[in-house]
């Protein structure tokens, strides 16, 4: 049986990157996960057993080789089980997690593992290595030391304990968000309530209609259908229904999360004490570039005052437009629409009117158009190759010099077992061994609006925003170039890890990028400098509200995991506390967001939401000093390339950034940027 397994993983392991898919049994995943596990474990004890004096190659090094197969096999179970879930995967996802907790805490708790780890460290001024050996010691003994390693054996076994729950929770909270949404569906007959919604998404909601032999419509809470309904909507009664719908997400009923919210932040809270730690948030920021909880509030604390005066006279400006259109009151439910509306009014801009710019292939051929004006990339499509679904396409990335150095799968629109949002995931990361480059196979994974009857799919500006905020993230995996897949891009730091894809949406509103693919569907023509004007207009519209948001995000996060809570908390009333402060409607009965905000309770942001914004202060610098050289500049890119891309977590990233900048970053530039 385990030759069986063996032959699985081989398939995954493909000198130049190509996952067999075709010939991957994903009943297998977890039965290879535990062989996977065994053979791990085996050489595990290999390093313990040693009696030569530790030392780095010994020890460090042999644990840093000691789990490829575990890594690729769970990197592949969870990227596919968010992706493209089925009821083989859901079976499967319980016990996998389970497995990996216990098998990550018999190592992080392996008391001789760590000891000889330290005597390695402990030993680090005299460490002959280079300062990327170094830093993957450094990185090694944190790990270790910042996970339970230096605890009694009591606190061990409660911490191993509080680690096999959490890992139960996340996917439970992440299927329950997902089945609730997929479970809603409105179905409307009367033509009278669909007016003013886009053609193209009632095309969409009445093909789903047709394929449930139904007449009309059916609108669902997918994002494609969601956001232009509560944009364009005449019917206040409709975009009531689906507001409450979406705000109601997993609070109650059979999908609730209410308690699963509460116990995750408690496990984490818990898990924080043992360690040492008041709070998780203080945990988790003993390895981030904030460092800890107060630089955290501090930055908030700066960018609500400068948000929120901003925010009061644009909601002021809204309120006053949805009056003199007629409504008396305005509900959550109206914000959208009628913000809409004054764009519209103000700015002469309608945002569907982009739509025809920005045909689903030639803006994939415009990322790839300005990868190589940077990075002198090639991105070519392979037919032959295939995926873990048909919708995904598949590309080989060349560097300059014609050598592959990554496959990419593009993964563009939403399906039933698909999670909402926008990701980018790597299924196997860069690393150097033996002489050999082992490249990455990168997945961007959107939820954008799908292909119509031609085969076209016309996008948002927010969706081609999002695209390329997932390309950065893709490039910056495609590019890394370092010894250890531990430290590789994008392995870094939390608050660094958005620099890379934030910088890349700057270059939407450039002129000279948007010749390179928006040209108008019908006639041909390049967007009119009139129209790209009016996209930057676009940036600034109502960024008070939206960076205030943004914050009040951030401060839920911050509450759930910096606050001294216990197990009488009302989920409900505690989230209430934090966003009353920012609510400028009344809120709307039986809605919230903490069980929905899967980010945080079923993602990698708990008590790190606010990097957002933390990374948007760095791109807004690194971005002006290629406004000031020029955005296409060659040796610019290359530098940036070298620095922030191809080192992940080699050297720490304030260090990174001050090589690529020559200098710390400046907050004023995230300010002049929006005009604050």
């Amino acid at each position: 049986m385990s030759k069986d397994y063996q032959v699985f993983y081989q398939h995954l392991m493909q000198s130049e990157a190509v996952l067999d898919f075709a010939n991957m049994d994903i009943k297998k995943l977890l039965p290879a996960l535990r062989w996977a596990i065994a053979i791990s474990e085996e050489r595990i004890n290999a390093i313990v057993d040693n009696s030569a004096t530790a030392d780095f190659e010994n020890t460090v090094l042999a644990l840093e080789h000691s789990s490829p197969e575990v890594d690729s096999i769970s990197s592949i179970f969870f990227n596919w089980y968010h992706a493209d879930s089925n009821e083989i995967l859901d079976r499967q996802v319980a016990d996998i997690s389970a497995a990996l907790s216990e098998y990550k805490n018999k190592i992080v708790l392996n008391d001789k593992l760590f000891v000889r780890i330290k005597s390695v460290y402990d030993r680090l001024d005299h460490f002959d290595g280079d300062d990327v050996d170094k830093r993957l010691l450094s990185e090694t003994y944190l790990d270790f030391a910042t996970n339970g390693a230096l605890l009694n054996a009591s606190d061990k076994e409660q911490l191993k304990q509080v680690n096999e729950e959490l890992a139960k929770t996340g996917p439970e909270y992440s299927k329950h968000l997902l089945d609730d949404t997929n479970a809603f569906q409105y179905h409307v007959q009367d033509k009278e309530c669909v007016a003013g919604i886009p053609d193209y998404v009632l095309a969409q909601s009445k093909s789903l209609a047709e394929s449930q032999g139904l007449d009309g419509w059916v609108f669902t809470l997918q994002a494609p259908c969601y956001i232009p309904v509560m944009q364009f909507a005449e019917s206040r009664d409709l975009r009531k229904v689906l507001f409450c719908a979406r705000g109601r997400l997993s609070l109650d009923g059979a999908y609730s999360n209410r308690s699963l919210v509460k116990k995750i932040a408690l496990l984490r809270k818990k898990k924080a004490r043992l360690l040492g730690f008041d709070s998780y948030a203080a945990f988790i920021l003993s390895r981030r570039m904030a460092r800890n909880p107060a630089v955290v509030s501090d930055f908030l604390d700066q960018l609500e005052m400068k948000y929120r005066t901003a925010a009061e006279r644009e909601f002021s400006e809204l309120q006053e437009s949805a009056t003199q259109m007629g409504c008396e009151k305005m509900y959550a439910w109206d914000v959208a629409y009628y913000s809409a509306k004054l764009k519209q009014s103000q700015l002469d801009f309608d945002d569907e009117v982009l739509r025809k710019y920005f045909r689903h292939d030639r803006v994939l051929n415009g990322i790839f158009s300005l990868a190589k004006k940077l990075y002198g990339l090639s991105f070519v499509y392979d037919e032959t190759m295939k995926a873990y679904h048909d919708d995904v396409l598949c590309y080989r990335v060349f560097s300059e010099s014609k050598t592959l150095i990554s496959i990419l799968y593009v993964d563009l629109y939403p399906r039933p077992g698909k999670n909402q949002g926008a990701w980018m995931t790597t299924w196997k990361t860069q690393h150097r061994k033996d002489g050999v480059n082992h490249h990455p196979v990168v997945s961007m994974v959107m939820n954008f609006t799908p292909r119509n009857d031609s085969g076209y799919a016309f996008f948002s500006y927010d969706e081609v925003e999002t695209l390329f905020h997932e390309f950065g993230h893709a490039l910056h995996a495609c590019l890394s170039d370092v010894r250890y897949a531990s430290l590789a891009s994008p392995n870094v730091l939390w608050d660094f890890v958005e620099l890379p894809s934030q910088f890349m949406e700057n270059y939407l509103a450039e002129k000279q990028v948007l010749d390179l693919f928006a040209y108008h569907d019908e006639t041909g023509e390049a967007m009119p400098d009139e129209l790209i004007h009016k996209i930057r207009d676009r940036q600034r519209f109502q960024v008070g509200l939206h960076g205030l948001r943004q914050v009040s995000l951030a401060r839920l996060d911050y509450a759930w995991h910096h606050s001294d809570i216990n197990s009488d908390i009302d989920v409900d009333a505690f989230e209430e506390s934090v966003l009353s402060k920012y609510r400028m409607l009344e809120k709307v009965d039986d809605t919230g967001m903490s069980c929905q905000f899967g980010h945080i309770f079923s993602g990698g942001y708990a008590a790190g939401y606010y990097s957002y914004k933390w990374a948007e202060v760095l791109d807004a610098d690194a971005f002006a000093y290629f406004k000031d050289v020029g955005i296409f500049d060659v040796d610019l890119a290359k530098r940036f390339a070298q620095t922030i891309l191809a080192r992940g977590n080699t050297i720490p990233p304030d260090v990174l950034y001050r090589l690529f900048r020559n200098r710390d970053p400046n907050p004023d530039a995230l300010f002049d940027r929006y005009g604050l």
